[in-house]
């Protein structure tokens, strides 16, 4: 199957006033505390879908122990001027075979170098110029962590914002004399 990103977007919607108070602190301010909120709900993400990724076992092309999907899944949060991006996902470089975990692949054949053999768990073939490969089914782990950790997610970045609110206007309240 084709390797396609995929990019699901989680708007903060449903909560104007936050994001009106957001806009009307200083933009460096406003910009640290978007990248926390969003660091805290790509972690909820990140969790899920450990939780969902399979053990999965085998061995890498060079012969050695597969390591497992699940412990290449990491989480990184870009910054932009007026956004920012959480992603989750497997680093590419610990499986670079996750794709084919996640989307499933076609039935297809398997050429073999002319001469040499090649090793399965439990044998050896010697001799066929190609095997045929039954497929896999695609197991979309990471779109099912997405779905049932949306709600958090949302719950999490309006709770590190409104906290944030919430000791800023205290700040303020001792500031200038009122508390």
């Amino acid at each position: 199957m084709a390797n396609r990103s995929r990019m699901l977007n989680l708007d903060v919607e449903g909560m104007p006033e936050l994001l009106a108070k957001i806009r009307s602190i200083a933009p460096k301010l406003e910009r640290r505390e978007l990248k926390k909120a969003v660091s805290a709900a790509t972690q909820v993400v990140l969790k899920a879908s450990r939780h969902l990724a399979p053990w999965g076992n085998g061995l890498a092309p060079g012969g050695r122990p597969r390591q497992h999907l699940r412990w290449s899944l990491d989480k990184k949060v870009k910054q932009y001027r007026k956004a920012a991006v959480g992603v989750t996902g497997p680093r590419y470089r610990e499986a670079p075979h996750s794709h084919l975990v996640h989307d499933g692949t076609r039935p297809h054949k398997i050429f073999l170098p002319a001469g040499k053999a090649i090793r399965l768990k439990n044998a050896t073939i010697y001799g066929p110029r190609y095997l045929q490969h039954p497929g896999s089914k695609a197991n979309p782990f990471m779109m099912r962590a997405w779905q049932s950790s949306r709600a958090v997610c949302l719950n999490v970045m309006q709770g590190s914002l409104r906290k944030f609110f919430a000791n800023l206007d205290k700040e303020n309240a001792n500031l200038y004399g009122g508390g």
